[in-house]
């Protein structure tokens, strides 16, 4: 039987559709303004399964990094098929699926959105004074080069050992990848304003949820950490109460993204870390659930070279074919024993949340 992974968003999005409607859902479409690298449109898409006026739902999102959705929506699509999904309702707890909610992202095989943001450093106050950049402006030019061959990948891999060695590696991939917001087409780039994505998913969530008192919430992740391993990651404390509920649903394995436990340093801006502010009425316990796939260099590496690409790359050249299949590379490890890893723990993470929601 098919693990239900496939490669490119059309492929993708016809899967989770196909699977979404034989489990009964309702179906909602939201269309991107971009359009995909063959003129495809672009939508981030809505399941809905069970009453609408339901007070306790259960929440799963694919694509907030754009091609980490390939992970994402073959979860979602194969969580759909094995009915999992009547299992909640057989609780009385609906299911809100979010498939691509950066569709533009996962077309173009790119973790950031159209507007070259991470939507993960992007919910943010921008009312406010932006969060500091000055850690990322001293390594901004080390992580934009102007060519990107085998020359630049040693000079590059030379200037992070003489950074580590000055500081450490740690501190290394923290002033990587925090968040930032100077430098718009760097890495890690948090935005000066909402987009698209951040303005859509807020749109989903206060519109769907209006009804819900308690909902869990699972965002799926990868890059960070040991192949095939699962995460469960959250940006609170751990005085926070979301942070104590999430303990209490999934156990001692939910982790603090920044300590020393956890495959990721701590960033400003994430959605899920938004959301107590963003529903203050509910009860909102969400985990993100980072997959592991090859070693933390190689996806930094992968993630230079596509915004190199698309700063000043050519287009249908063999060295951006060669690009395109390193972030893929980076985000999907294409073979069922890491497939299967992924759908076992996206099932036993969910059916956690469906006893604590029940």
């Amino acid at each position: 039987m098919s693990l239900g992974f496939g490669s490119d968003y059309l492929t993708k999005r016809a899967q989770f559709l196909s699977a979404a409607e034989g489990a009964g859902a309702k179906l909602a479409a939201y269309e991107h303004p971009e359009k995909g690298p063959d003129g495809e449109l672009l939508f981030a898409d809505v399941a809905w399964i069970g009453s609408e006026q339901a007070k306790h739902v259960y929440v799963m999102v694919s694509g907030t990094h754009g091609v980490e959705g390939i992970c994402g929506s073959g979860a979602q699509t194969s969580w759909l098929k094995r009915g999992e999904a009547a299992l909640f309702q057989k609780a009385n707890i609906a299911v809100m699926l979010i498939h691509a909610i950066n569709p533009y992202g996962f077309a173009w095989l790119r973790r950031v959105t159209n507007e070259k943001v991470d939507l993960n450093r992007n919910w943010i106050d921008f009312n406010a004074p932006l969060p500091s950049s000055a850690a990322y402006a001293e390594i901004a030019d080390l992580l934009n080069p102007s060519a990107w061959n085998d020359a630049a990948k040693l000079e590059l891999k030379n200037a992070i050992q003489a950074f580590a060695a000055k500081r450490s590696s740690a501190a290394f991939i923290q002033a990587v990848s925090s968040g930032q917001h100077s430098h718009p087409d760097g890495l890690f780039y948090g935005g000066l304003a909402p987009t698209w994505s951040r303005v859509t998913l807020a749109k989903i969530l206060n519109e769907r949820l209006a009804h819900a008192e308690r909902v869990g919430v699972l965002d799926i992740h990868t890059g960070l950490g040991a192949n095939g391993f699962g995460e469960i990651m959250v940006t609170s404390d751990a005085s926070a109460p979301s942070f104590q509920r999430a303990r209490q649903w999934y156990g001692v394995g939910v982790t603090p993204v920044g300590t020393a436990n956890s495959a990721s340093a701590k960033i400003a801006g994430d959605w899920i870390g938004a959301l107590p502010e963003l529903l203050p009425k509910l009860e909102v316990t969400g985990v993100a659930l980072e997959f592991g796939t090859v070693d933390v260099m190689s996806v930094l590496f992968a993630l230079v070279g596509d915004h190199y690409l698309h700063a000043r790359g050519e287009f249908g050249s063999p060295e951006a074919a060669a690009i395109k299949q390193e972030i893929r590379r980076a985000f999907y490890t294409d073979n069922d024993e890491w497939r299967g890893m992924v759908l076992g723990q996206v099932m036993a993470v969910s059916r956690s949340a469906l006893r604590a929601l029940g």
